[in-house]
């Protein structure tokens, strides 16, 4: 739970008590940001041009794009050819980019894999 801001207060003294209300604040703001499909997926390519996902072997795992689906907590989902391919380490190292590019402060971000939709028969 390295997201989540420790302060220490004291009642007796009132040491650091005044800093509460704005962390309150912080934290309800970045539980509540919302991040631009476009800006998304710019993270996105680039923590993939960084560390591509695992392949299975004989199988090709892409990340096609991403977009944030909800907030308060921050949701994101990820279209893939394989979401069911794709590794809890991977999921962790996207997680971490998420969090590195737009900090999520006192907040845990999900992300969710989705399949690419067929196209429709006619």
């Amino acid at each position: 739970v390295e997201f989540i801001p420790f302060v220490y207060v004291s009642a007796k003294t009132g040491q650091r008590v005044a800093k509460l209300p704005d962390l309150i604040l912080e934290v309800a703001e970045e539980r509540a940001k919302r991040v631009p499909t476009a800006e998304v997926n710019r993270v996105l390519e680039s923590l993939l041009e960084r560390h591509q996902p695992p392949q299975p072997v004989g199988e090709s795992v892409r990340l096609l794009y991403a977009s944030q689906i909800g907030t308060a907590p921050p949701r994101f989902a990820i279209v893939s050819n394989r979401p069911d391919a794709i590794p809890e380490a991977y999921t962790r190292y996207l997680l971490n980019g998420f969090r590195e590019a737009w900090q999520f402060t006192g907040s845990p971000v999900n992300l969710k894999f989705r399949r690419k939709r067929e196209a429709a028969r006619r």
